[in-house]
Formats: C-alpha cells, structure tokens, sequence
C-alpha cells in the first residue's frame, strides 16, 4: 500500500495471521485513529497479526485516539524512515508494540510521547505480552525521540520482557529519557 490515507476511525489496518505474508505500507498517513474506551479490548493505528514481515516506511502517525501507533505480532519487522507525533494523542499507549518479540529493525524514525496518555511508561515494547519468537539482533538505532514540549515526565525508550540481546545504540534521546529497561 503506498500514500494511502487512514484518518478519524476506530482502525487503519488490521490483518489476520499469515506467516508466509508481507504487508509493505509506505508514504501514508494514520491520524486520529485508536480505541481504549468503553471497557472493551483496544483497537490500534496498525496492527499487524502473525505475519511473515511487515514493511512500514516513510509514513506519518499522529495524533492516536488510544491503543498503539504500531502493534505486531509478526516474527520480524521492518519500521524505517517514520515520524510518530504523539503531541496531540489522546490516551494513547506505546508507540509500537512487539507484544511477542520479533527480529527486524527499527532505525531512522522520529518518535514525539505526548502528555494525554493511557500508558506512558515506554515508547517502544518488545514481549510485553510473553516471549515466545526470538527478538536476537533486533535492531533499535537512529531513532529521534523526545517527550512533547511542556510535558514533565521520566519513561524509557525501549522496554523488554524477552531477554534476548537486542542491537540497541545510536539513538538520540530528549530529556527525560532513558535508553533501555529489562522488565
């Protein structure tokens, strides 16, 4: 899918499994989507089931109704080249989720963590959900990412459950930032 337009729903895409599938999103655009009300299970700007590798590049997500901008459950990712801008969010969780680990990389993206959020304690998550794929040699590096203007926070940029060895550096971190916690 390329310069495709998700604007003011419940949900952009979601898919179902299929490990042999790839799912390649390129210069689109995600605003105002996302769901956490009501007592019902969230709904998320993309979310991405047991795929083979989904591709997300040079898209922009802003402005989340709750739920996550990204979550995948696919084994292993490619999300490059994106600007996530949170300033406007409301009760918004992660930034992207890999709820069950995942290989791949995560480079070159700018992240904004607004302050209307259901969950601010991480941008980024890998196995929060239970380990049960590999996220060895997950690459997290050239990333921007800071928290919005006139918010007053301490959160952690990458938060893990896996275990695993993930290839984390080179990212550029706003104040109140940490690089890395091991849950």
């Amino acid at each position: 899918m390329t310069r495709a337009i998700f604007r003011n729903s419940q949900q952009g895409i979601l898919t179902a499994d299929d490990k042999a599938g790839e799912i390649r999103i390129t210069q689109s655009t995600f605003s105002g989507l996302g769901r956490c009300d009501r007592g019902l299970s969230c709904v998320h700007s993309v979310y991405i089931g047991g795929y083979g590798s989904p591709t997300v590049t040079n898209s922009r997500f802003e402005r989340g109704n709750g739920g996550h901008y990204i979550k995948s459950s696919a084994r292993q990712v490619s999300i490059t080249d994106n600007a996530f801008d949170d300033t406007r969010g409301r009760k918004t969780q992660y930034i992207i989720d890999l709820p069950n680990g995942a290989t791949g990389k995560i480079v070159r993206n700018m992240f904004v963590q607004g302050a209307s959020k259901e969950n601010d304690s991480a941008f980024i998550t890998v196995a929060a959900e239970g380990w049960t794929q590999s996220s060895a040699g997950l690459a997290i590096n050239a990333n921007e990412a800071s928290i919005a203007h006139g918010v007053n926070r301490q959160t952690i940029f990458l938060a893990d459950w896996s275990g695993d060895r993930l290839a984390l550096g080179g990212n550029r971190l706003g104040r109140g930032l940490k690089p890395f916690q091991r849950r």
